[in-house]
């Protein structure tokens, strides 16, 4: 955010100003999520919420490790919301995949997207979990001890 020769500059103005960059939300799971075994798209337990201003450009990045449990694509995507909880029907900002092969294994899947919030107040975001193609049961694979999966926002802009 810039500032102009002459412009009055408010205390909210610096506020905004210092928050870009800043880390508003990061959460950890370290417990298996939800399955999901078709193309609808099931909530993860990689989800939290953050206050955010009007107009300001938000990043969501989500790390996670997927286990699959037959050939296909495992997607993982996340998704916002305004005004509360995000959940799996809410729009998608992101998507990410990858191929199960031939047969299950755990697989490090990364998403990166990016939003402006239209009003200011709570804004949710979560990660959601679906098969593009294929079939099996995939879900986050949560393990304290090797699998820390992983949802930040920050304000980018």
């Amino acid at each position: 955010m810039a500032f102009l020769a002459g412009q009055i500059v408010t205390a909210s103005d610096m506020e905004s100003a210092a928050e870009i960059g800043k880390m508003l939300l990061d959460f950890t799971a370290t417990t298996d999520s939800s399955t999901w075994n078709s193309a609808t798209k099931v909530l993860t337990n990689l989800a939290g919420t953050f206050t955010a201003r009007a107009a300001a450009k938000y990043e969501v990045r989500a790390k996670a490790s997927v286990a699959v449990s037959a050939a296909g694509y495992a997607v993982l995507g996340l998704v916002y919301k305004q005004g509360g909880a995000a959940v799996a029907t809410d729009t998608q900002i992101e998507g990410s995949f990858t191929r199960g092969g031939e047969a299950a294994g755990v697989y490090q899947l990364n998403c990166v997207g990016t939003f402006t919030a239209s009003v200011a107040g709570t804004y949710g975001v979560a990660a959601v979990g679906w098969i593009a193609l294929g079939a099996g049961t995939h879900n986050l694979d949560g393990d304290a001890s090797y699998s820390i999966n992983r949802i930040t926002v920050k304000r980018v802009a």
